[in-house]
């Protein structure tokens, strides 16, 4: 039996009154390889998708699955990006600007030859909660 996943209540959403009308959105991030570091779970508009998003969590590390639930999630399209954060320097560490540490996207299905793109990513969360997986992967084994 698998341990059991390490659960983080994280980002609630610092916004105007008017705009804590959304679900919670509970993203299970599997095959986390590892007790090092830091899980790291962004959701992301399409304005901020691979770059700074506008909700951010993290959460420490353990080998199989972490689930991190964001609270108050304003209705929208997003794409939810993860990663294990092995060394917890608070970034994706990449060699020639591919990912050295294990990553994944929501709708991702294994390794991409590109640089996802929104569209590949994007999910619509409206009020009720939500549940999401993202798979880690790693082009270095």
């Amino acid at each position: 039996m698998p341990p059991a996943p390490i659960l983080l209540a994280a980002a609630t959403l610092a916004a105007a009154p008017a705009m804590l009308n959304g679900g919670a959105v509970e993203v299970t991030v599997e095959n986390v390889r590892s007790d090092k570091g830091m899980v790291m779970v962004q959701l992301c508009d399409r304005q901020h998708f691979l770059g700074k998003c506008v909700l951010g969590a993290h959460a420490p590390a353990r080998a199989g699955i972490v689930v991190v639930t964001f609270r108050n999630v304003p209705p929208g399209d997003y794409a939810a990006m993860a990663f294990h954060d092995v060394n917890a320097n608070g970034a994706l560490d990449r060699w020639l600007g591919i990912p050295k540490e294990d990553f994944g996207f929501s709708g991702m299905k294994g390794l991409p030859l590109r640089p996802p793109r929104f569209g590949d990513s994007v999910f619509t969360h409206g009020a009720p909660d939500q549940k999401l997986a993202v798979k880690l992967n790693n082009y270095f084994g």
